[in-house]
């Protein structure tokens, strides 16, 4: 890190899945310039993917509930969002994890397959 990086500190990052608005985990990050960040967040979000998908695209919302790209130039945009947790007194930031892979047709149809009458 240069001497003038901003530094990414109390951060609770939540990770979800864009089909299902589904949970995958959460972490903290401390200490961190925001490529770090934003690193540590993409390193997560593959880990936290099941088995043969990818990441397409992470995303935060902004104040208009419109999804922005997060990424290391945006990641101090997507920190304006973050909100403060009472309990932890982290700030947290929802991303949202766009995937690609075999299982996103199985997600996006709402059925494990066709129905059998």
């Amino acid at each position: 890190m240069g001497a003038g990086d901003i530094v990414v500190s109390n951060l609770l990052v939540e990770l979800v899945s864009k089909s299902g608005r589904q949970a995958l985990g959460s972490f903290s990050i401390d200490g961190k310039d925001f490529t770090e960040a934003h690193a540590e967040v993409l390193r997560r979000a593959r880990l936290a993917l099941p088995m043969g998908q990818e990441v397409a695209r992470l995303l935060y919302t902004d104040d208009d509930d419109d999804p922005c790209t997060l990424n290391p130039s945006t990641f101090g945009d997507a920190l304006g969002f973050a909100c403060p947790d009472a309990f932890t007194g982290l700030y947290e930031l929802e991303v949202v994890i766009e995937s690609e892979g075999p299982s996103d047709e199985h997600d996006a149809s709402g059925s494990g397959g066709p129905e059998v009458a």
